[in-house]
């Protein structure tokens, strides 16, 4: 018995002589020395060690360290990488015999940490990991004996291991990056670890606040955690987060998170609650969703995923936003519903959006099909209100090209409806291309030009508050700058298309829009019965626009066509004009400056209603005779079969030339200027009578066929003047007396030579002797 006592009570008392002995023998601080020597030797870096270094032997051996600091290398902002106020740990001896590996409580009071990189990709850490490259060949080695050791044993018995606690209090953390312009401070981080054992639930918080960039946050959390001893199997529960965030155009303040249990392989219900205010408007968001990551790390998926929240701002007071995702899944389509009623912009808006999303497991494609939009748009500044939205489309993203295609089955928006596909390339200036169709679009209803009486209130209400306006912009070129962020080119079809009430049919336009030019490359359309083909250059790269425009109008009516657009009957028949014509600015005066080229218009068939030729021939030739004026027994009315005439455009002047218009009773020529800019003209019209004018309204004038009648009509074009050239007529009058008197006078003195001469007066000599006394006379 007294042996077994001794035996037992050996290894207790070489246990605590040990222990003894190096309380008395052995001073942990005469190793800080050598710690500061080794340091220095493998990383050139300072290690101060400013408190002492203390064991700890019951109820664990362990040991204290007090304040202690690990320099920066030269040429790095902060004088310290590493600054601990405190480090404290302790480990049960016993249970390593067990292979058990009991940790006490960690403690990490009031560490700093500073990671700097140079713009040159040089870091602070670079002397750390340079030391750690040098010992990688022992390493190495004593790992293969090592594992040639631990084959030879068999298999061996698995560690446990478990810790009290751990204590990180007051930490801080700060990241300088020049080389990617990143900033990152995290300050007093708090970490609290209770009681953590494989396959056993460990309650942990944290909290830690911070910046990174312009970004600032501070957040605080709890959760559950659980392992195993091989790390396979790990879950989280009860999981909540709260804290707020903020950056220059957001401003999260409050946020919290929550998550049942997160499990590989498991679903997991997450719920968030967010308030704050992003570009100046305020959200409330209400979200809930379940969240599966499998466990290969790579498969993520969400189902029954809800986000609701209003909106309200300055400009904006969204009363719903909701959305709904049924399920999502990468290389899966995944139905959605989204919803917005409110106000924004001015508009009242009651819009729902349903479809499918694909997204694919590289993140390169989004695919969007069966897009569906319907709802209701309300507001004084629409052109029509309200405004009834259908939409039908298909959308493809590819993430790798950036470009984004869309097939359009068909947009309604009212009675206007369109269908097609585009495409846009995104990139420093946007490369978009079209090909769109309309049945029909009504251009004035959207401009309100159905309606003149409300055109005119409108007009009346607004006339004092958009005067100045109008005046400035009608005295500054447009900026047509935008035109050169712009590559746009494609084209649109319309089976019936109005504006300014001018009907067409069969449109087509195909246009282009790069570097500051636009290029109207094709227009074609049928109008009344005619046709017209036209193309058009607006060059907007100078300060003052330039513009060219080429037009051919073919056989058109151009009675109706007046009468829709302008309400006027001025002019019928069937028109062919041809314009040519160049110029700059857009500035209506100065536009009207520098109009230049030319109109070539052949009328056929028609009519000038308004003025009545033949009778202001026979009103004027009565004057000029002294005979009573004849009364108006006739509309103001001159038909024509042709009508001929070419127009110069230069400089604020319209010069009209080649001016025909021909009837069966009446030639027409005429001459002269029309200046555009005061909106004058002289023009002289020479008429010649060829046929009665009885068919004109009044009684047939013989003795004025094939004269020529000069009508004068000038002053301004909102009531012209006419006149007859009186001088001209007279003169013209008197020299066909003038014939007159000379073959009476002739036939007259042929009669009077045979008298006097008899036979010999038909004598050739006579008649010369005859010609020359009356030329002399006349």
């Amino acid at each position: 018995m007294k042996k077994l006592s001794l035996f037992i009570i050996t290894p207790i008392v070489l246990i605590v002589l040990t222990v003894v002995a190096l309380l008395v023998f052995v001073d942990p601080n005469q190793f800080k020395p050598l710690l500061v020597e080794q340091t220095k030797k493998q990383t050139h870096l300072d290690l101060t060690i400013e408190g002492d270094i203390s064991w700890q032997f019951f109820p664990s051996i362990g040991f204290s360290l007090g304040k202690s600091t690990l320099s920066n290398p030269a040429g790095f902002s902060a004088p310290n990488m590493l600054k601990v106020d405190q480090v404290g740990l302790d480990i049960s001896v016993l249970p390593l015999l067990s292979k058990e590996l009991r940790i006490g409580n960690v403690t990490l009071l009031g560490a700093q940490f500073y990671m700097e990189t140079h713009a040159d990709g040089s870091s602070n850490l670079d002397a750390l990991t340079a030391s750690q490259s040098s010992s990688t060949a022992k390493d190495d080695a004593n790992s293969t004996a090592t594992d040639t050791a631990t084959t030879t044993d068999g298999e061996a018995q698995p560690w446990t291991v478990s810790v009290a606690g751990l204590n990180i209090d007051n930490a801080l953390l700060e990241i300088k990056d020049d080389q990617a312009k990143l900033y990152t401070k995290l300050e007093k981080v708090n970490v609290q670890v209770a009681d953590f054992a494989f396959d056993q639930w460990t309650p942990l918080s944290f909290s830690f606040s911070g910046v990174n960039n312009q970004q600032n946050f501070a957040i605080t959390g709890k959760a559950s955690a659980k392992t195993d001893a091989k790390f396979t199997d790990y879950q989280v529960k009860d999981i909540e987060l709260s804290g707020h965030f903020s950056q220059p155009d957001v401003d999260l303040t409050s946020f919290k998170l929550n998550v049942d249990t997160f499990k590989l392989d498991s679903w997991a219900k997450v719920s968030l609650l967010a308030k704050g205010e992003a570009a100046g408007n305020a959200f409330d968001i209400t979200s809930a969703t379940q969240v599966l990551l499998e466990r290969d790390l790579s498969t993520f998926a969400i189902k029954d995923f809800t986000l609701q929240t209003p909106l309200t701002g300055k400009d904006i007071a969204i009363k719903s936003f909701s959305l709904d995702v049924s399920s999502f899944k990468f290389a899966q389509p995944s139905s959605f519903k989204m919803a917005v009623d409110g106000h924004a912009a001015g508009l009242d808006s009651q819009l729902t959006m349903t479809g499918s999303v694909l997204l694919d497991e590289a993140l390169s494609k989004v695919k969007v099909n069966q897009l569906n939009a319907q709802g209701k748009l309300a507001g004084e500044s629409l052109p029509q209100n309200p405004i009834a939205v259908d939409l039908k489309s298909n959308i493809d993203f590819d993430l790798t090209t950036n470009t984004l295609s869309l097939l359009l089955n068909t947009l309604s928006l009212n009675d206007l409806q369109l269908d097609g596909s585009s495409s846009v390339v995104l990139s420093a200036i946007p490369k978009v291309r079209f090909k769109l169709h309309s049945p029909m679009i009504n251009l004035d209803q959207w401009t309100g030009n159905t309606d003149p009486n409300a055109t005119e209130s409108s007009s009346a209400n607004t006339a004092s508050s958009s005067a100045n306006t109008a005046q400035k912009a009608a005295s500054q070129e447009p900026n047509l700058s935008v035109l050169k962020t712009l590559d746009v080119a494609g084209s649109i079809r319309i089976d019936k298309f109005q504006a300014s009430n001018a009907k067409l049919q069969n449109t087509f336009a195909d246009i282009a829009i790069k570097d500051g030019i636009f290029n109207l490359r094709t227009l074609t359309a049928n109008l009344y019965q005619g046709s017209i083909k036209a193309k058009a250059q607006l060059n907007g790269q100078q300060a003052v626009p330039r513009y060219d425009i080429d037009a051919k109008v073919n056989n058109v009516k151009v009675g109706p066509l007046l009468v829709d657009v302008a309400d006027n009957n001025t002019l019928e028949g069937t028109g062919n004009i041809t314009l040519d014509l160049t110029g700059k600015s857009l500035i209506p005066d100065e536009l009207k400056k520098h109009l230049a080229g030319t109109v070539v218009v052949k009328f056929a068939d028609g009519a000038i209603n308004g003025i009545n030729v033949a009778q202001i021939i026979r009103t004027n030739y009565a004057k000029f005779k002294g005979e009573k004026v004849p009364a108006e027994t006739q509309a103001k009315k001159t038909d024509f079969s042709a009508m001929d005439a070419t127009v110069k455009l230069n400089k604020g002047v319209a010069t009209l030339s080649n001016v025909s218009v021909q009837s069966p009773l009446l030639r027409i020529k005429a001459s002269g200027d029309a200046n555009y800019l005061n909106e004058t003209m002289d023009i002289l019209s020479k008429t010649s009578v060829v046929g009665s004018l009885e068919g004109q309204g009044g009684k047939s004038i013989d003795d004025l066929t094939d004269v020529t009648i000069p009508l004068r009509i000038k002053g301004a074009w909102a009531s012209p003047q006419f006149s007859l050239d009186l001088a001209a007529l007279q003169q013209q009058e008197l020299e066909r007396n003038k014939k007159k008197l000379e073959e009476k006078a002739k036939k007259e003195a042929e009669r009077g030579l045979k008298k006097l001469f008899g036979d010999k007066g038909g004598d050739e000599d006579v008649k010369k002797m005859t010609d020359s006394l009356l030329k002399k006379l006349f």
